[in-house]
């Protein structure tokens, strides 16, 4: 049998060493994301046609102003498919209005939802049809675009020869436990993401931002298609990995001052935003996934504590290297996400507000025998089904 001391000590180097890896790997996620303004572009002598999709549901307050923004683009090729998913506060009227109002801009009412599709994958996949671009960005109701970010954006996928370029917005946390959850996302997400695997065309490269995914229209062709990602709830990121399993090219880059989104206007908010999806793309519609992945975050969470203050010798000095790791990494993301020093040093906050949200995730899936959605419920057995995602 082992003794306590051993069992201890197993148990503060499984600890160390889990906390060491994952801010080891942030930093490498981090590393290998780059920058909008640092991608190369090219000069073309014709802009090829670009169809920009916006799927809409029940975006009355934020719709209008973000619009704007792409109708005042002047990238020279350009259609926007605007397409209202099912609305009832108005949204369908404003885009109707506004298509009056822009040449460039079409809208497709979306009346019912065909059986086994989510809504928002369904709008995307109905915009694409109506739309004719040779490239096509899928983006959403509430981003905001920088007067010629779509220029940089179609010259910079062709300049490297890219299939998807994706890019990252500004968020606006607006408040400090807002930003504290913020922070403790992005974390999970580099965990989630493969930024270090994009040339690697063996690899399926699980990259995208439901913000900007900017696609070639022969690629996505070539593809299972939109269909194929019909009730899968990360549909960004399973899009990447769709285009990656075609041998496509994929690019990433956070793009700071092009692009921006108030991404929820609260914690709460972000709590309930966040509802639908956690429990899929973290949890991987598993209660007892879920169980396990929240029991070995607590287990492993005390572990560099218990190191520092009651272990000697080379375990307390391995606490303290994995302590001053986690301010190494939340500075360095702090600054690469724009918050707040303080923010980047209140990550143990922001991992425990992520645990809560996703436990949130999973109850209320287990109540309603599914997830809730643009006024739809969808039965986790089909969500299971059709999950692209590996979790």
């Amino acid at each position: 049998m082992f003794s306590t001391t051993t069992l201890i000590q197993a148990w503060i180097l499984l600890a160390l060493l889990s906390w060491g890896l994952l801010y080891l790997n942030g930093l490498f996620q981090l590393h290998h994301l780059d920058e909008f303004d640092d991608l190369p572009t090219d000069s073309p002598d014709t802009w090829p046609r670009l169809s920009v999709v916006v799927a809409a549901c029940n975006e009355a307050d934020a719709i209008e102003e973000a619009l704007e923004t792409l109708l005042a683009q002047s990238y020279p090729e350009l259609e926007i498919v605007a397409v209202d998913d099912r609305s009832d506060d108005g949204t369908g009227e404003i885009l109707d209005r506004l298509s009056d109002e822009h040449e460039a801009l079409r809208v497709v009412h979306v009346d019912t939802l065909p059986d086994d599709w989510l809504g928002k994958v369904h709008a995307l996949h109905r915009g694409v049809e109506a739309s004719s671009g040779e490239w096509v960005l899928l983006t959403d109701a509430d981003v905001h675009f920088r007067e010629g970010v779509l220029r940089r954006a179609v010259s910079a996928a062709r300049a490297d020869d890219a299939d998807l370029l994706t890019l990252v917005p500004d968020m606006k946390p607006t408040d400090f436990w807002h930003r504290v959850a913020y922070a403790g996302f992005v974390v999970g997400m580099l965990q989630a993401v493969r930024f270090h695997r994009l040339d690697d065309r063996e690899a399926e490269a699980r990259v995208g931002v439901g913000a900007f995914n900017l696609v070639k229209r022969s690629t996505l062709k070539a593809t299972e298609g939109l269909e194929w990602l019909r009730m899968e709830i990360a549909d960004d990121m399973a899009l990447g990995q769709m285009i990656s399993r075609q041998g496509g090219t994929i690019r990433a880059a956070i793009a700071h001052g092009w692009l921006e989104v108030e991404w929820y206007d609260s914690l709460p908010s972000m709590a309930r935003g966040l509802e639908k999806n956690t429990f899929g793309a973290v949890g991987g519609y598993s209660y007892l996934q879920t169980a396990g992945i929240t029991l070995f975050l607590l287990v492993a969470f005390l572990g560099p504590f218990y190191g520092a203050v009651a272990m000697e010798g080379a375990f307390q000095l391995a606490s303290f290297g994995v302590f001053g790791l986690y301010l190494v990494f939340g500075g360095v993301l702090a600054r690469r996400i724009e918050l707040p020093l303080s923010n980047g040093f209140t990550l143990a906050a922001g991992h425990w507000i992520m645990v809560y949200i996703l436990l949130r995730s999973a109850y209320y899936c287990w109540k309603r025998g599914g997830i809730e959605w643009g006024g739809e419920t969808y039965p986790i057995d089909k969500l299971r089904d059709y999950q692209r995602i590996e979790v």
